[in-house]
């Protein structure tokens, strides 16, 4: 087990209710996955543990927001916590969703107790092939995608909608490849009559148009075209599927569609039924997608027909290593839930060029008129102690947080520039372009939160290297050789320039001029 995961992680032998814990099954940036035991049914669960490392940290066994201004998300984020509760408890009797037992609060946060399931996250299984080499044929993908469809229609019969489908969030068990919809946190209830909120959340890449802003018009549509996108990513062992602005982009100024040209390129391996199927699911309008979970299901099984019956055979023949005993590899070890942000490419960071932070700052409406602004968050620089493996991580976190956002903003403007270009827009295209303006409104503010907190952060450490300056240096030097060794060199250069900055700022004598460095150099 890792040090941050041994700093955060409530020890084996906690009892929480009539759970006690026994090991750590995974972690990932909002919260801890764990092994226990029904202390009075000697049964085996798993326990989630909400604990958003972006914005709250763990007192003894306390969980608490960062600061005051990290208390409002924080509690919101127990909000969608407890909401996924109830979806689950709703969906318990269908096969293909994750079963929850429990719900409960305690210790400051939220716990969600579910069903101990033996397995990998599709995500891991499509890793272990690319490392071998293989890929999965046409009828392999079907009969793994079905009954994902299955679940799909059921929940949105219930007027609910997953939102955020993907192959992190789909979890196969070992015993019979049965596939299961995970995550329910970013579901949305009610969508026939409660369509727009002010904050959609959404995966880049695998969300349609609709769920970028406040004004799209959500429903089972949304999830069908993430369905899409992730046979497209199975197709074509991309792991970066396009995202709907780029795409969007291509087709108003006359160019191929860039999912549809990736994919032609497999026609060979695969019946033009199953492509034109999965092209259709993943449209970038919403009038040209399947309207159903039901209608996609039927229209991939009459691309290449196999019954009900055979599903599960099918499935079973699906391994890393092309033998039978099923899609999950031989060996599984459990695996953290990853955040979105730490897959993105996250460019080098620490700039000595002034102007560059100065732009980028009147881009995204900041407007301090004390540097000091920046650095509210008191309780992180006033913490007799920090533990610098996990502080490092999350700066990461953070700064890979602001740059997608960026990376957004940008691919939104080029769409919203050749919108505009246009000239008069239909009503359709008028929509569109209010959902992208709503989105990069939304992504700017989102943008001045990751850089305040890791700037915050930034400053306690280098505060923390005055006190014990050759353990906060050995620390981040054992950070930067582990991910280097393990292949990530970009996250290993921007430890490096961390690092770097941090020794900088603890040679300066003033609070004062400590922020001005950090904000000069800190940025995206």
């Amino acid at each position: 087990m890792s040090s941050q995961t041994e700093s955060l992680a409530l020890p084996p032998g906690t009892i929480l209710q009539q759970y006690q814990i026994e090991s750590v099954l995974g972690m990932g940036g909002f919260g801890i996955v764990y092994k226990a035991k029904h202390l009075r049914l000697d049964s085996d669960v798993a326990i989630k543990e909400y604990l958003p490392q972006h914005c709250a940290s763990r007192q003894g066994s306390t969980v608490q927001p960062v600061s005051q201004q990290s208390a409002e998300e924080f509690n919101s984020g127990i909000e969608s916590f407890l909401n996924e509760a109830k979806q689950l408890v709703v969906f318990e009797d269908h096969p293909n969703i994750i079963r929850c037992k429990d719900f409960f609060d305690l210790n400051g946060t939220a716990y969600l107790v579910m069903n101990l399931e033996h397995g990998l996250e599709l995500a891991e299984i499509l890793h272990n092939y690319a490392d071998a080499g293989h890929s999965l044929t046409q009828e392999q993908i079907i009969s793994l995608i079905v009954p994902i469809l299955d679940g799909l229609s059921f929940i949105h019969s219930e007027g609910v909608l997953h939102r955020d489908i993907k192959p992190t969030n789909i979890f196969v068990r070992k015993a019979d490849s049965r596939p299961l919809l995970i995550d329910f946190g970013a579901a949305k209830q009610n969508f026939q009559q409660t369509q727009k909120t002010k904050h959609q959340m959404h995966t880049p890449g695998y969300a349609p148009l609709e769920q970028l802003g406040s004004e799209g018009d959500l429903g089972a549509w949304t999830d069908i075209y993430a369905v899409g996108v992730m046979i497209w990513r199975i197709v074509t062992s991309n792991p970066q599927p396009p995202e709907a602005q780029f795409r969007t982009v291509r087709v108003m100024q006359g160019k191929v569609d860039p999912a549809v040209e990736e994919l032609d390129k497999f026609k060979g391996a695969f019946t033009q039924d199953f492509i034109d199927t999965t092209l259709k699911a993943m449209a970038i309008n919403i009038s040209d997608r399947f309207q159903t979970a039901e209608e996609f299901k039927t229209a991939l099984l009459q691309s290449n027909p196999i019954s009900d019956k055979d599903l599960g055979d099918e499935i079973k023949t699906i391994a890393p290593d092309g033998s039978p005993g099923g899609i999950v590899a031989p060996t599984p070890t459990p695996t953290p839930t990853p955040t979105h942000v730490e897959k993105s490419k996250l460019k080098p960071i620490l700039l000595w060029c002034g102007a560059v932070i100065i732009c980028l700052l009147v881009v995204i409406g900041l407007r301090y008129s004390n540097v000091s602004a920046l650095f509210d968050e008191q309780s992180i620089s006033e913490t007799a102690k920090i533990n610098i493996d996990e502080e490092i991580e999350i700066i990461y976190t953070l700064m890979s947080k602001a740059e997608m956002y960026r990376n957004e903003i940008i691919s939104n403007e080029s769409v919203i520039d050749t919108l505009r270009s246009l000239g008069e827009l239909d009503a359709k295209t008028q929509k569109n372009l209010r959902i992208l303006v709503a989105s990069n409104d939304k992504n700017r503010v989102s943008i001045q939160d990751n850089l305040q907190r890791a700037s915050a952060r930034t400053l306690a450490l280098s505060e923390q290297r005055a006190i014990a300056e050759s353990d906060v240096d050995l620390t981040i030097e054992n950070k930067i050789a582990s991910t280097k060794v393990r292949g990530n060199y970009e996250k290993s250069e921007f430890f490096k320039d961390l690092h770097n900055l941090i020794v900088d700022v603890s040679s300066l004598t003033t609070k004062t001029e400590k922020q001005s460095l950090i904000l000069k150099k800190l940025t995206i």
